[in-house]
């Protein structure tokens, strides 16, 4: 798919800068753990270059080409797309943008490194993106890596002299590899340095009698709750937790790591002041 977006077309507008940005992003929400989408990611593209366009940001008229593949979650077809664009416009491309899937960003960010061509993404949470020297040297995360979730938690574990945790961790089938959620968890877990921490993991949505079988669990040796998993099951393990006097009793924590949505709230529940939801 290409767009091509530039200024008016008269002698006083004229053209003296010409980008190309490539979006790679899977076209379906199925074939993704969040809604980062293709056809979102060129939405706000597109007015985010319109707005630099009317207001002349860089004092110079631009001419912006969108080349843009879906990527279908998958790190074979992924690539392919990327490299049938970068054997047609290999010498004009400015930007890769998008790779929300981590099995995708990282070939095709060792490539872009080689080519030095910058990417900039979402993803890549993963510690073995720190790597800047050369595997990745061109990627830039917008949202940082893993190792600031693990510190950020720690702080707080700290500042409250927590010391009794839990984990409720979401991870993708064995043939996926291993969810955000996941690599998330285990900083959160480095970080935070205590032994033998329990922990309940699941790969589908949470069913009603698996959230009471994890709290149970959970409630034997815990009391501060860390859970990553997707809006349906975070918001069951509360249903439950309610239903098991874990939230009026004021005796538990429960702190939801939200990667993904900033929307999502558990309105239809009432927690007692003394228990806390945090969402990060």
């Amino acid at each position: 798919m290409y767009l091509r977006s530039s200024n008016d077309s008269n002698e006083h507008n004229k053209i003296s800068k010409e980008l190309y940005f490539v979006v790679l992003a899977t076209g379906s929400v199925e074939n993704n753990n969040n809604d980062c989408i293709l056809v979102k990611l060129l939405s706000t593209i597109e007015l985010a270059i319109k707005k630099v366009q009317s207001d002349r940001l860089f004092g110079v008229n631009i001419d912006v080409t969108i080349i843009s593949r879906d990527t279908f979650c998958s790190s074979t077809y992924g690539s392919i797309g990327f490299f049938e664009i970068y054997s047609n416009f290999k010498e004009k491309i400015n930007a890769i943008l998008g790779l929300p899937c981590d099995y995708v960003l990282a070939p095709i960010s060792r490539h872009a490194s080689v080519w030095e061509i910058p990417v900039l993404s979402t993803s890549g949470r993963s510690r073995a993106f720190d790597d800047k020297s050369f595997t990745y040297s061109t990627l830039t995360r917008l949202m940082g890596g893993v190792g600031a979730m693990g510190e950020s938690m720690k702080g707080l574990i700290n500042s409250f002299n927590w010391t009794k945790s839990a984990f409720i961790v979401q991870n993708s089938d064995e043939d996926v590899g291993n969810s955000v959620c996941f690599l998330c968890i285990i900083s959160i877990d480095e970080k935070i340095g205590n032994k033998g921490l329990k922990s309940y993991k699941f790969s589908k949505e949470l069913s009603e009698k698996n959230a009471i079988e994890a709290l149970t669990k959970i409630s034997e040796s815990a009391r501060i709750v860390i859970m990553c998993a997707d809006k349906k099951s975070i918001r069951r393990i509360m249903l439950s937790a309610q239903d098991m006097n874990m939230i009026d009793s004021g005796e538990y924590v429960f702190i939801n790591i939200e990667l993904f949505s900033n929307k999502y709230q558990l309105k239809s529940m009432l927690l007692n002041s003394k228990t806390i939801l945090v969402l990060i």
